[in-house]
């Protein structure tokens, strides 16, 4: 194979030499001696053209030079087998057509000299549609050339034209097109392969955008700067922290506060500085909010009885009736740091915690680290997610999509476009070592300066992220952007509405916890507001689209929502009403079993244990009483001694499983409290039982 590409170039050049054909001849001889071999999926090469304005010639750098392969080599330099305007500081377009359309995903641009000036290119279907696919400014990139890939969502019409706009006028210099083509795969490995084989290199790729970058304005943006922008999952309250603004608790001197925004008739209101406790003198900032709004994951260490605060770490604060708590300590087993920096996220289901942390077994500098929930408040060793993402430069401001897949974080060390860009990639499975490779997300986010903290609502809709030099004449600032459907991550299901007493009609608090394969989870995803009883959920696909609701005082209830067919972005609103528990001040354990004449609790007997478990759980108030019966049959004494062993070990096991021990007595009756007749044994195994009495 070695062997064929330089010999093809070879002949190419021969034959340009001599002369002896045109460049549609050039392309089809390239096609018979180099197709079947080298280009394993088709890239399909302009036809014809059918529209060019401003054009420099008739021949020479028009539109016809960009039909067909590339064949302006080598790049790097004004060439006249390429397309380009007639002023270097002008404006133009260019339309070509396709013999075959097609589904594509992909246009691929040779820019051979001059890159980035193009502004615009817009799609037509067979029937002459246009859809608009790519709008970005102008502007000089440093390079050469560009071998510029726009990816798309495979589109759902066939392509038979595409069209570009030029614009040289804002940023002038001569722009050359060598040839515009079109596929309907998107293996970027192969297409890289492809091109490379056809002597094609600084390949650039880019992901389709039809709209620019909005700076959320005065109500958002400063003459400081902003930075650290977190969007709730219901795309209604915006979190960010302000540099160094006199308004913060320690004016001007005050490294950064966290200040919220809602999102209110179709525009953001003037930010408020969201005040103590969470906002102090030293740097504070949200890194993640949870699906429900109640609970924030804060930068650092808060500590409440001890001067200063630890910047090293990470705390989380639940909403409350009077506001936000004191922020508790995160605890992270085998947690440290040797960077200065750290960034955290927290996933919308709360049990996935992400750090960008630098530790011994790191690439360089910050990596990204993945934890997980063990209990409350308490986190597994972080593991490092691998060297896919990971690189001997800076990763850091993760942030993980409401799909739990989709990840998108800042790098230094993929390349890019200047100090640092965003990127995004999709785990690809349970381990969390596997991902797709990071996808720059193009110009129309990223610059020649620094740009992190990229922030996406549950929809997935708009993304937020900090733009600018944080500089006194160029501040961060906020911006957003609409996504493209193939840059957004899959699709969820956000369910949200209140919770009330079904008699009272009042508000009440309770906790959701998800359903999957029939199996309850055992931490709670999302809770009701402390006042209000309102509630957000996020559900992915993947469940079975059913939780369970549970309220202090009331009957648990499994709730089932009715999802649509199409897996798309849905927003189900649903009110849920509780029933309280009817009381009842004796539990009956009917099936918990002992060997015969012991007080070893048999296996059979854990779904009783864990309804005690449960109401003790569910009802911290109640204090009960654990009584051991018998049947009459034998010693009174040893019967005596039996059921108070058969008590004491239910006691045990109670303490075992997390319960206050000073909620529970115990008695033992033996005999003396018959529910059924003791002649029979049908009747008399009734009596041998152990009760929960709620003594208060």
């Amino acid at each position: 194979m070695d062997f064929v590409i330089p010999l093809f170039f070879q002949i190419l050049q021969v034959v340009k030499n001599l002369s002896m054909c045109n460049k549609f001849f050039l392309s089809f001889a390239a096609l018979l001696f180099f197709s079947p071999m080298i280009i394993a999926h088709e890239i399909q090469w302009a036809r014809e053209v059918e529209f060019q304005h401003n054009n420099y010639g008739t021949q020479n750098w028009s539109g016809k030079q960009a039909l067909g392969r590339p064949d302006a080599l080598p790049y790097g330099s004004t060439h006249p087998k390429a397309f380009r305007l007639n002023s270097y500081a002008t404006y133009g377009t260019l339309i070509v057509s396709f013999d075959q359309p097609k589904r594509i995903q992909q246009v691929i641009i040779l820019e051979n000299f001059g890159p980035g000036r193009i502004t615009d290119i817009y799609l037509y279907d067979e029937t002459g549609k246009k859809f608009q696919v790519y709008n970005t400014p102008a502007k000089i990139l440093k390079l050469d050339f560009r071998t510029f890939c726009l990816r798309l969502q495979k589109t759902d019409y066939k392509v038979k034209k595409v069209e570009l706009t030029i614009n040289t006028s804002v940023q002038k210099g001569w722009c050359q097109i060598d040839a515009i083509g079109i596929a309907d795969y998107d293996n970027q490995q192969l297409l890289r392969e492809d091109l490379l084989k056809l002597g094609l290199k600084n390949y650039v790729e880019e992901n389709s955008f039809t709209s620019e970058k909005e700076n959320l304005g005065f109500n958002i943006n400063s003459q400081y700067s902003e930075i650290k922008p977190i969007i709730s999952p219901d795309g209604q309250t915006l979190y960010f922290s302000r540099k160094n603004y006199p308004g913060n608790m320690n004016g001007k001197f005050d490294d950064q506060d966290i200040y919220y925004s809602r999102w209110e008739y179709d525009s953001w209101n003037l930010a408020k500085n969201i005040g103590p406790p969470l906002n102090n003198e030293y740097p504070n900032g949200v890194s993640a909010v949870s699906a429900d709004g109640n609970t924030l994951l804060l930068i650092n260490r808060y500590q409440r009885f001890e001067s200063g605060m630890d910047l090293n770490g990470v705390s989380i604060s639940k909403r409350t009736k009077t506001g936000w708590s004191f922020p508790r300590q995160v605890f992270i087993k085998g947690y440290y740091n040797n960077s200065r920096y750290a960034d955290f996220y927290l996933s919308s289901n709360g049990k996935v915690l992400l750090m960008a942390i630098e530790q011994n077994d790191s690439y360089g500098d910050q990596d990204l680290y993945v934890s997980f929930l063990e209990d409350e408040n308490i986190w597994s060793h972080p593991v490092n997610i691998g060297n896919m993402i990971n690189t001997h430069k800076a990763e850091f401001s993760p942030f993980l999509a409401a799909d739990d897949k989709t990840l998108y974080f800042a790098s230094e060390g993929h390349g890019g476009y200047g100090g640092s860009d965003i990127y995004y990639t999709q785990r690809t499975d349970d381990t969390w070592q596997n991902w797709t490779k990071p996808q720059n997300l193009g110009d129309n986010v990223n610059s020649p300066g620094w740009d992190a903290y990229y922030s996406i609502p549950a929809s997935g809709n708009y993304a937020y992220f900090v733009h600018g030099k944080g500089t006194a004449k160029n501040p961060m600032n906020i911006y957003r952007i609409a996504l493209p459907q193939e840059l957004r991550p899959e699709p969820v299901v956000l369910v949200k509405g209140k919770v009330f007493d079904a008699k009272s009609q009042k508000p009440i608090v309770a906790s959701f916890y998800l359903e999957k394969n029939n199996i309850v989870e055992k931490m709670p995803v999302a809770n009701t507001g402390p006042h209000d009883g309102k509630y957000s959920l996020v559900m992915p696909f993947d469940s079975n689209h059913s939780f369970k609701v549970k309220a202090e005082g009331y009957e648990a209830q499994f709730v089932k929502v009715d999802v649509s067919a199409d897996k798309t972005y849905q927003e189900i609103e649903k009110d849920i009403f509780m029933d309280r528990v009817v009381y009842n001040p004796v539990v009956k354990l009917n099936t918990i079993y002992f060997e015969e004449g012991k007080s070893v609790v048999l296996p059979q007997s854990s779904d009783d244990l864990k309804e005690v478990i449960e109401l003790m759980v569910e009802s911290p108030t109640y204090l009960i009483e654990i009584s051991g019966h018998t049947d009459n049959r034998g010693s009174l004494h040893l019967k005596h001694q039996l059921s108070q062993s058969r008590a004491a070990m239910i006691r045990k096991l109670l303490i075992n499983a997390g319960i206050d021990p000073n909620r529970i007595t115990t008695a033992a009756y033996g005999g003396t409290q018959p529910v059924a007749s003791n002649e029979i044994e049908s009747s008399r195994k009734f009596n041998r039982r152990v009760e929960v009495k709620i003594i208060r």
